[in-house]
């Protein structure tokens, strides 16, 4: 069975050169069905649940969970997030690692939270360093 998290975050990213962070970020967010050649150096692409964390859902939260990379203005992308999954291999914890180099947003801007089943009253918020 397993307990759920529910994980809600936005950005505007500015991938400058970083081509294959894009290309995974596509990826995840279905803007492209294949996975990229390479994937980036990152402990998130070695969980096992990281093509479809942005995508999956379950009963035991009440959100509308959707993914949108909106690319729209090609050279500041934005993202938003609303999935929940088992996070049995802090896989929040690292998409949030690894994106946030690529994060347009000023110091302190709040970004997102995750929410444990469990833990209702302790969601974890995610701000801009």
């Amino acid at each position: 069975m397993g307990m759920y998290t529910l994980f809600h975050f936005n950005a505007v990213l500015d991938f400058g050169d970083h081509e294959r962070d894009r290309a995974a970020l596509r990826y995840m967010t279905r803007k492209t069905v294949h996975p990229p050649a390479v994937l980036p150096d990152h402990m998130l692409f070695e969980t096992p649940r990281w093509r479809n964390m942005l995508w999956m859902n379950s009963a035991y939260f009440p959100a509308d969970t959707h993914t949108v990379l909106d690319e729209t203005i090609m050279w500041l992308p934005s993202l938003s997030v609303t999935s929940n999954l088992k996070n049995y291999d802090n896989e929040i914890d690292e998409f949030v690692n690894w994106i946030m180099p690529f994060v347009d947003a000023i110091a302190g801007d709040f970004l997102g939270y995750s929410l444990y089943e469990k833990g209702r009253d302790s969601p974890k918020f995610f701000w801009k360093e």
